[in-house]
Order: C-alpha cells, then structure tokens, then sequence
C-alpha cells in the first residue's frame, strides 16, 4: 500500500463520525496525542456511559485497579499517550479508561475459510462478552490513520484503543478468543495492544506471527491470524509461544476449547457443530459463514458477530440487542476498501443483509446426541 502522508499534512481534529444502516463508522487519524483526542470529542457521552457501566458490570476492585495499573507500563508509550488524550477529551478519568481497557473477558468462536479458485479468504467470529447488550449496541468500527503505520480496521467501542477484531490495509487479520486453559496471567503486554502493533506493522502472515511473538503477552488466550492466503492460532504457554496452523484443506476453527494432542485442531462442542454445519453447508457462500455463526453464539454473551473479507475490504456486522444474540440478528455489510485508502466517510457504502436462515443452535445438536442412560 502506498504510504500515508506526514501527520503535519493532517489537521488536528481530523476525525470523522457517522452512522449508515444503524453501524457507528469513525475514522482518527494522526498522532497518537491526535487520535485520542479525536475518539474523546467524538464519543464523550459514549465514553463516559460504557465506562462506568462495564466497570460497574465487571465489579472491578482496589485491587484489580492495582493490577491494571502493574500492566500500565507493559502498554506501548504510544497507545498510553493516546488514552489519556481520550481521556482528557472525554472528561474520563484516565485509570477509569485504562482498567476499562485491560478487561479480557470474551469467549467466542471463529470460522477462518480459506481461499480457494476466485473466492477469497474470510473469516466470520462472534465475539461473546460480558455485558453484552450494552457493548453490542455500543459498537463502533473505527478505522486507524496513524502517522507512518499502515491503516487498520478495528470493530470495537467507544474509548477503547485495543484490537480485538480486525484488518489492515494489507490484509493482515487479526482476532482474539479466550483460552479457557491458559495459566495465570503476567506482566506483559496486553493482548489487545500487541494485535494492534500487528495490524500497524505487518503486511503479511509471517511478519505478523513474528510480531506477535517477539516479546511475551501478558495471556495465554488465543489469537487468529489471517493474511490473504492463509491462516493460523498462536497462543502463549509456559515453555514459550506455540503455532497451531490452519488444516491442510477446509477451514480453520477456532474457540475456547483446549488444544487436542492428536488432531492438532482446538475443540469443545462448538467447534464440532461448526465443523458438522459447514460440512454439510459448504464454504462457498457468506450467507452460509453469517449462519454458522447463529451454531456456535453463546446465550447471553452474544455482543457481535461478524464476517471480514480483507481483499475487499468488507466487513459485515451484526449487533447484540436486549435478549436477542447478534449472530440472530440484523445484518449490515460495509465496503471498507476505499474508506482505507483515504476517502472520505461521506463515500462509505453499505447495506442491510437478509436475515441468516435458521439454524440449530449447538445445545439443541449437543442435547440430541447425548447417549441415552448418561
């Protein structure tokens, strides 16, 4: 991709906000000092709302305050001066931002479908995080100018500058899930901030995993990545980082299981209901991929749902509502690309989906399976 211009050609303030279909779009750009002070004047209610609710939801202590502030200085300088600029613009107090940020909580599931003939790679994923009403209408997908990095698409919320979903420029994607067998945590980078500095830095597969591995997280959950090729599920245990490559066909699954030592592949009940839906269903279609998604949502978590295409630069998004999951809900697809390459919001396109079709659930599948007399 052609380099972004010096941040001196950008004016301070440069941010840019606006809704189509229902989905919260901004764009920041500049310094880090540039960008939060952007994401605070534009989402100042926003931010001061979704804070003080997750932190009230999450029943955040003194003492995990104190843990949060032990990981502060682990966060890259940059992303640091970026949240308190946001902080400042937004009337937040800035350890209130900072813990709000370092809440690692979300479950998921992911499908990664390979390319194949004139088909390019996707990869849909809910995003299963607590409280998730709230965060799932409180959505927004932000796209990253910073000054001398590659662009990036982030789907996330107001006041937070970590990645847990998305894509650059390149097509470099990235996607994190809980590991439930992870060891204890440490101090390290956060997760959400070193798949950001991939996303800024990487143009492909391999530099992105080598980014990702230079330095140790501060967790064990796994992360996705994706370049246009191909994929793969890195994640942190105790002798060091470990490589789980996508299959040698079909698609990449990934969810909060553990790793299984014969098949090399992560599995729990979600996975396999996946893997027997799309078995069935095929890869071909992204309708299909949307209404694997409505298989493996967990009930009550269901915050967002998505299908990202990086060659093209679509994303498709879907929002959790008051007792209804995202993946069952109202889907809106946006063409990224030329957004990415410097147009201006005012030229997004996009549009609403049909609904999924139904779909069973896997605890309706995991129930009919159980053998009778257990």
């Amino acid at each position: 991709p052609p380099p972004l211009a010096p941040a001196a050609a950008r004016p301070s303030g440069a941010g840019e906000r606006r809704a189509l279909h229902g989905v919260q779009v901004a764009r920041l750009r500049g310094t880090p000092e540039e960008i939060g002070q952007q994401m605070g004047e534009l989402f100042a209610e926003e931010i001061r709302r979704l804070s003080a609710a997750v932190l009230s939801a999450y029943a955040i202590s003194h003492r995990e305050r104190a843990a949060a502030r032990l990981l502060e200085a682990q966060i890259p300088a940059a992303y640091r001066r970026e949240l308190e600029a946001c902080a400042r613009a937004s009337g937040v107090e800035y350890e209130d931002l900072l813990t709000a940020n370092l809440i690692l909580e979300h479950l998921c599931t992911l499908v990664l479908a390979p390319p194949e003939g004139a088909r390019p790679l996707r990869v849909a994923r809910n995003l299963d995080f607590h409280p998730a009403a709230l965060l799932g209408e409180a959505s927004v997908v932000f796209v990253y100018e910073p000054a001398g990095k590659q662009p990036f698409v982030s789907v996330g919320w107001p006041g937070f500058n970590s990645v847990t979903s998305g894509f650059n420029r390149a097509g470099v994607s990235t996607f994190v899930l809980v590991n439930l067998g992870a060891g204890k945590g440490r101090t390290a980078t956060p997760l959400g901030y070193r798949q950001r500095e991939v996303l800024e830095e990487a143009s492909d597969l391999e530099v992105a995993a080598r980014r990702f591995t230079r330095a140790p997280v501060a967790s064990g959950h796994y992360v996705v990545l994706a370049d246009l090729a191909r994929g793969c599920t890195l994640f942190q245990e105790a002798g060091g980082f470990r490589r789980v490559p996508g299959p040698a066909s079909g698609p990449l699954l990934c969810s909060n299981g553990a790793l299984d030592p014969a098949s090399g592949e992560i599995q729990d009940a979600r996975t396999q209901a996946l893997g027997a839906f799309l078995g069935q269903r095929g890869l071909a279609e992204r309708g299909t991929l949307r209404e694997a998604l409505g298989v493996s949502y967990l009930e009550g978590l269901n915050a967002q749902a998505m299908l990202v295409e990086p060659a093209s630069g679509r994303l498709e998004l879907a929002q959790g509502a008051p007792l209804a999951p995202a993946a069952r809900g109202r889907w809106v697809a946006l063409e990224l690309a030329p957004i990415l390459a410097g147009a201006p919001l005012s030229e997004l396109r996009g549009a609403v989906l049909p609904p999924p079709g139904e779909v069973e659930h896997y605890t309706r599948r995991a129930q009919v399976e159980v053998p009778s007399g257990r």
